[in-house]
C-alpha cells in the first residue's frame, strides 16, 4: 500500500531541465557540472529566479511514499498481565506503575 504527497517542482529543478541541452555543459564530469549550473542559478537576478519557481509550483507531482500494513501483533503473557492489572497500580506516579506491575507479574509467575 502507498500513499501519494502533491505537491509542486522547486524552481532549481525547472531551472535545470532548462538548461539541459547548454553546449558549454556537455562534456563536463558530474561534478563540475553541477558547479557551473549552481554558478548559473546564483548569478540570476530575483525576478528571473521567482519566474522560475512560478512554473515550478504549477507543475504539480505526485510522489508515493510505500506504507507497509503490518499484521496486528500477538498479545504475550505480560501484554495481557498488564492489560488485566493496570488498574491495581493506576494510583501509583507514572514511573513507578511498570515497576510495580513487573513485581506482580515476577510474583504470579
Amino acid at each position: 500500500m502507498s500513499t501519494f504527497l502533491r505537491r509542486g517542482v522547486s524552481g532549481f529543478s525547472v531551472f535545470l531541465r532548462s538548461t539541459k541541452g547548454q553546449a558549454n555543459l556537455k562534456g563536463l564530469a558530474v561534478a563540475a557540472r553541477g558547479k557551473a549550473l549552481g554558478k548559473q542559478w546564483r548569478a540570476l537576478t530575483a525576478a528571473q529566479r521567482a519566474e522560475f519557481v512560478r512554473k515550478g509550483a504549477k507543475q504539480i507531482v505526485r510522489v508515493a511514499y510505500a506504507t507497509k500494513e503490518r499484521p496486528p501483533r500477538k498479545l504475550t503473557a505480560y501484554n495481557k498481565f498488564i492489560k488485566a492489572n493496570y488498574s491495581k497500580v493506576a494510583s501509583l506516579p507514572f514511573n513507578t506503575r511498570l515497576k510495580a506491575l513487573a513485581k506482580l507479574f515476577k510474583a504470579t509467575a
